[in-house]
């Protein structure tokens, strides 16, 4: 098959504009994640797991918030693909309901049943109780947390990039300094312990919700969004927005359960599996913050020319990104291959874990092309053109019918080398970018919810 590719070298300029920021401020979270975690782990380890066991249920909530915003991303960028502010106007009032909406009754449900929720985490009283009280605190986030997936989605869609990553920078520092101050009694703040990070959290994310909605009601000049506009009703638009989220809300669910799976699994195998897996995961976490930049930018452009009902531009920009996301992935391999040497002397292993994680990172080095073509394809450019299915039915079937069953079966019953159970885990990255791949290159995918009449 020949690839039909975008030539003019303004595209690629304008791609690399877009894609710095998201980068930067996916590795500004990554970072503030595990400074915060570290700052923890010095009080005690018994802290450290209560937040990290009360933070799986927000994590849950992001992920289902995550997808709905996914569905205000979809529609957002293909009405700018026409320059319809009215829609993407009306795009906005109908996520920030719906989002408020989902927020308000996991708050009003975390409220009255936190020490049940722990309870699922964990066995241990004092656990369930201290980990209870962080998370009635926490949930007063949530609310902050929905509005700024709607209103960060809608700023991506139509290009408004730097905003979100000054946004970031702001308020991420300041919820590091909240945290030191509060959980170590420094900078003239009490001494609170835990209660003192949920309490960082909280006015952090409060904080960067009330900047980023004082922009887009002030400032942000391409949608036009007002507080009048909440008032804004259409429920066609509804239900698009419906039918583009739901599918990835699922998607991000399966995959978010099935990922803890394969932890679990792993996490069965040893103290030294478990900390050489580890270190390989946090460097994951770093190669791949470009991956997920570049395929926020894909998504941008790929809703953009869906939009602007430009056929031609959608299959050259889609051939384009393969090549580029597959370039990306090579960078990410050879990138792992140099440093993962250095990396691993960052951690106090013994031999056998350093030798664990030089392996696994070698895995890593080999499955990162597919992986940033999975990020490209899956995520960047399918569920642009609507079609987020794909994805769903390709987690249900290579992840929870192969490859996680697979794993288990290797580990628990054959007995396999350890290696062996993380390269099958790892296999779904493989599987599902071939998949992904494919269906780009089939232009099956590409559906436009901007109507003729509203162009």
């Amino acid at each position: 098959m020949r690839f039909d590719l975008v030539r003019e070298k303004s595209f690629y300029r304008h791609v690399a504009v877009l894609m710095v920021p998201l980068i930067l401020q996916m590795l500004l979270s990554i970072s503030v994640d595990t400074l915060s975690t570290m700052m923890l782990g010095t009080v005690s380890q018994v802290n450290m797991t209560i937040v990290t066991q009360a933070n799986q249920v927000s994590w849950i909530v992001r992920v289902i918030m995550i997808g709905f915003s996914g569905g205000t991303a979809v529609l957002a960028a293909q009405y700018w693909g026409v320059r319809n502010k009215e829609k993407l106007q009306t795009i906005v009032s109908v996520s920030l309901r719906f989002m408020l909406s989902f927020s308000l009754v996991i708050v009003a449900l975390v409220l009255c049943f936190a020490p049940q929720i722990m309870r699922v985490y964990s066995s241990d009283d004092y656990i369930v109780r201290v980990g209870g009280e962080y998370l009635r605190t926490v949930a007063f986030s949530y609310v902050a947390v929905g509005i700024l997936n709607s209103l960060y989605a809608a700023c991506r869609s139509v290009e408004k990039v730097q905003i979100i990553f000054c946004n970031n920078l702001v308020t991420y520092a300041i919820n590091l300094l909240l945290n030191y101050g509060l959980l170590f009694g420094k900078l003239g703040l009490p001494e609170l312990g835990i209660e003192g990070v949920a309490i960082g959290a909280v006015a952090a994310r409060t904080l960067e919700m009330l900047i980023i909605f004082a922009y887009m009601i002030r400032f942000e000049d391409r949608i036009g969004f007002r507080l009048r506009h909440l008032k804004k009703r259409d429920r066609q638009m509804t239900k698009d927005y419906i039918k583009a989220g739901l599918p990835i809300v699922l998607h991000e669910v399966i995959w978010s359960v099935g990922t803890s799976s394969g932890n679990m699994i792993t996490g069965q195998l040893g103290t030294s599996v478990v900390a050489g897996y580890d270190v390989m995961a946090t460097f994951y976490s770093i190669i791949s913050a470009v991956g997920e930049g570049f395929q926020y930018v894909v998504s941008i452009l790929t809703g953009n020319a869906i939009g602007a009902g430009d056929k031609k531009q959608v299959r050259r920009q889609s051939h384009s990104f393969i090549l580029i996301g597959l370039g990306l992935g090579i960078l990410a391999g050879l990138g792992t291959l140099a440093f993962r040497s250095a990396f691993i002397g960052i951690y106090a292993l013994d031999a056998e874990a350093a030798a664990y994680a030089n392996t696994f990172l070698l895995i890593i080095a080999a499955v990162c092309p597919l992986s940033f073509l999975e990020m490209t394809c899956m995520i960047g450019i399918l569920r642009a053109g609507g079609d987020g299915k794909t994805g769903l039915y390709s987690d249900i079937v290579i992840m929870w019918l192969l490859c996680i069953p697979a794993a288990a079966l290797a580990a628990f019953q054959l007995h396999l080398d350890p290696v062996i159970v993380v390269l099958i885990v790892k296999m779904t990255m493989v599987l599902e970018g071939t998949v992904g791949t494919l269906r780009v290159l089939s232009m099956r995918w590409v559906h436009n919810f901007v109507r003729k009449e509203e162009v």
